[in-house]
């Protein structure tokens, strides 16, 4: 099948020197740079953005989209009506238990005030860690 494709790496298919180098020394007149075939490499995936282990700033980004209480909502919605599609049970489920509503909403927002707040509160840590690291000079002295 590859028998009548010509290989571009190798040099002894025709009575040609058999590098580039051999040509120069036998006194080629034309010096050019020899032609060269990319290689088939491997070639790493991109990340997967929505894994959430495969960064920091990733991973807080992820926290922070999550709502796991109305994901909770919805999935008692998907199991106690009937039908096809998710939007109409959740929708009736809202009308239904619209105090559980209210309360998964809440507890959501919540859980994302308490990330940024944490995160907030490192960024202070280290900051000030950075600005007066421990040890200072203004220990007594005895």
């Amino acid at each position: 099948m590859t028998e009548d494709v010509p290989d571009p790496l190798r040099d002894d298919e025709n009575d040609e020197p058999k590098s580039e180098g051999r040509r120069i020394v036998r006194g080629a007149s034309e010096v050019r740079p020899a032609s060269r075939v990319p290689q088939r490499t491997e070639v790493p995936e991109p990340p997967d953005y929505e894994d959430p282990t495969s960064g920091g700033a990733r991973f807080l980004s992820h926290l922070l989209r999550r709502s796991p209480f109305l994901d909770y909502f919805t999935q008692l919605a998907e199991a106690s009506y009937q039908g096809k599609n998710a939007e109409p049970k959740v929708r009736k489920a809202q009308q239904d238990h619209p105090t559980l509503f209210r309360f998964c909403v809440f507890a959501d927002m919540t859980l994302r005030v308490i990330v940024v707040a944490l995160i907030l509160v490192l960024i202070a840590a280290v900051a000030y860690k950075t600005l007066w690291p421990l040890g200072g000079s203004s220990g007594s002295g005895g």
